[in-house]
């Protein structure tokens, strides 16, 4: 008689010890915009800013190495974001808020920001940030679109400007609605 049953579950501890570990434990951060601010009167290089809030929904911090993000408001893109600089997420149930100056587009033109100034608009940011882990580097897409409503004519009129409620994309309490992970338990 031949002992076939120990030979598969040989095999399958063998593919299970080979397996890094992290592919297991890791989850992406998830990012949200929280903010968007135009600002006509600086440079036009940095006219175009926008906050962005990230999870670290790990057990261990992670950092962003590198960003490369586009935003579109209303089907047009109007600024873009490239950056090698070292951002650490750390592990935590709060976000951290990362504040970007956009490089507006040569088709974003002053008259055309203008008409952003006022009403609800849709926005997208999206891109990729490439994410320095305990188990290796990890390129991360994101991607947040929604609804923003901007409004006023003073000097950096924006979505979510603080102190002036207006309608708009809610920040989250605890961790957005694109966030996989399960939520902690609420705060007393």
């Amino acid at each position: 008689m031949r002992p076939t049953g120990l030979l598969p579950l040989c095999w399958m501890a063998a593919l299970g010890a080979c397996t890094p570990l992290g592919v297991w434990i890791y989850e992406d951060p998830a990012f949200e915009v929280s903010r968007v601010r135009l600002d006509s009167e600086q440079a036009a290089d940095s006219a175009v800013v926008v906050a962005m809030q990230v999870w670290n929904p790990n057990d261990f911090e992670i950092s962003m190495a590198r960003l490369e993000l586009r935003l579109r408001l209303d089907g047009q893109t109007v600024g873009h974001f490239e950056r090698d600089s070292v951002i650490a997420v750390p592990r935590s149930a709060d976000a951290t808020t990362v504040s970007l100056s956009f490089v507006r587009t040569s088709g974003a033109t002053r008259s055309k920001m203008e008409s952003f100034r006022t009403g609800t608009h849709r926005f997208l940011v999206e891109g990729r940030a490439v994410m320095k882990t305990p188990i290796g580097d990890r390129r991360v897409r994101v991607a947040h679109a929604g609804d923003m409503a901007f409004g006023g004519t003073g000097k950096g009129d924006g979505a979510g400007d603080p102190g002036q409620p207006r309608s708009g994309l809610e920040v989250p309490d605890r961790y957005p609605g694109v966030w996989r992970g399960p939520e902690p338990p609420p705060r007393r």
